[in-house]
């Protein structure tokens, strides 16, 4: 069962989620995060962001969970407010050579 963790994050201000966005470009989440089979931030308004992380299963989401509290833990004082969710992927659809990948 493919499993994911989306979180919507607004940050303090615009220049602390393009510090976000950086760390995101630069690999650091894939550091933190190398069991995720697909990571994904998104840019909703100028200091919110949601990124979405895509696991083989809830067992291999549920093994980062202490990290996933850590990194967040770390961040705390740029972050506004917090929500995660999380659940089954029900629809996973990616177009061969679509050309879409890392940016």
């Amino acid at each position: 069962m493919t499993f994911a963790r989306i979180n919507n994050v607004e940050l303090n201000s615009e220049a602390e989620a393009d510090t976000f966005i950086s760390n995101f470009t630069s690999g650091k989440f894939r550091e933190i995060f190398p069991e995720a089979e697909i990571l994904i931030s998104i840019r909703t308004g100028p200091s919110s962001i949601t990124s979405i992380s895509v696991y083989k299963n809830k067992k291999t989401a549920d093994s980062v969970a202490e990290r996933r509290n850590s990194t967040i833990e770390g961040l705390k004082r740029f972050i506004k407010s917090l929500a995660l969710t999380e659940g089954k992927v029900e629809i996973l659809d990616l177009k061969k050579d679509s050309g879409v990948g890392t940016f």
